[in-house]
């Protein structure tokens, strides 16, 4: 995990605030994950605004920085091993809470959608001259 953003102007991405959800790549199998756009916006409050690498990149204040891969470290503790994990990985993790509550929802769409497309509605139309 590095200690790095990019940056969030106009001439260094096309699409910056053109949509509501951020698109990411995480770990090995590289799956897309989604995330709004005001938990994205709330960890660019804790941006050094007067470093810059490249041009291209802001880093995170050390201590915000270490507060999310703590939280991450957690997370994937809690996974790996869940009986001997002592630790609740989403205990103070205000980022992960906004991601579970943003997945709750997804979820629940998604659920929605596919009962929706799934259960065909039943309509009998009477045909005149025959018993049904």
């Amino acid at each position: 995990m590095l200690n790095l953003l990019p940056k969030r102007t106009a001439a260094s991405s096309l699409l910056y605030g053109k949509t509501g959800l951020q698109r990411i790549r995480v770990g090995k199998a590289r799956k897309v994950v989604e995330i709004d756009r005001a938990t994205i916006d709330e960890m660019y409050k804790h941006v050094r605004n007067d470093v810059e690498l490249h041009n291209d990149y802001v880093p995170m204040k050390h201590q915000n920085y270490m507060e999310y891969k703590l939280d991450g470290y957690h997370l994937i503790e809690a996974y790996e091993n869940p009986d001997k994990c002592h630790k609740s990985p989403m205990a103070g993790a205000r980022f992960f809470d906004k991601l579970r509550d943003t997945y709750a929802g997804k979820l629940q769409q998604t659920h929605a959608k596919v009962l929706k497309e799934v259960s065909s509605p039943f309509f009998s139309y009477p045909i005149r001259g025959k018993d049904m």
